[in-house]
């Protein structure tokens, strides 16, 4: 059976169709990865709200299921653990599993600053 003519004319004037052409896939892993180190928030000045109905008011790192809320003043430094399990009907979020304050008295009217890096999940802090 011969091919219609057409489909003939198309082939010799476009013969790109007939092969498969070869396109190179970008390595979404990295470029999100490189992306997000680029994303870096800072506060200096103690968070209010790190227990939220809505949006918390400190620096947030987690894995997705867990989650680690900074926040609070220098002197009494407050982290506050979350898990996906633990969701809350009545206040519709994550409920907080338990906390860890960090009290330091001597660190009282001291400068702030704290800074989240989205790419590394890290949140740092510096007190002085």
């Amino acid at each position: 059976m011969k091919p219609p003519l057409p489909l003939l004319l198309i082939l010799a004037v476009f013969p790109s169709f007939a092969w498969a052409q070869s396109v190179a896939i970008p390595n979404t892993a990295a470029m999100g990865q490189a992306l997000a180190s680029n994303v870096v928030g800072s506060c200096t000045s103690a968070p209010a709200n790190l227990v939220s109905t809505d949006q918390t008011g400190g620096m947030a790192t987690g894995n997705g299921d867990m989650a680690i809320i900074v926040g609070g003043a220098s002197s009494a430094l407050q982290f506050y653990v979350g898990k996906a399990d633990f969701f809350g009907v009545l206040r519709g979020a994550i409920q907080p599993v338990g906390s860890l304050t960090l009290n330091a008295p001597s660190l009282s009217g001291s400068s702030y600053s704290l800074k989240e890096n989205i790419g590394a999940a890290t949140v740092t802090g510096s007190f002085v």
